[in-house]
C-alpha cells in the first residue's frame, strides 16, 4: 500500500531557499505567480519531483 508524508508549507519554503543558496541566486531573481503552470508526469507519490521543479 502506498504511504505518504505530509509536507508543511515551511518545509517546502526551506527546501526552496536551500535551492536558491545552492544555485547562488538571490531570492528576488525567481518569482512565481498565479499564471505559472506546471505539468507533473509522475504520480502524487513523487511530490519531491514537484518540489525540485
Amino acid at each position: 500500500t502506498p504511504k505518504g508524508v505530509q509536507l508543511s508549507h515551511r518545509a517546502i519554503l526551506v527546501s526552496m531557499s536551500g535551492l536558491y543558496v545552492q544555485l547562488c541566486l538571490p531570492p528576488h531573481d525567481i518569482t512565481f505567480d498565479h499564471n505559472d503552470v506546471y505539468l507533473s508526469f509522475l504520480s502524487l507519490a513523487h511530490v519531491y519531483e514537484q518540489l525540485l521543479q
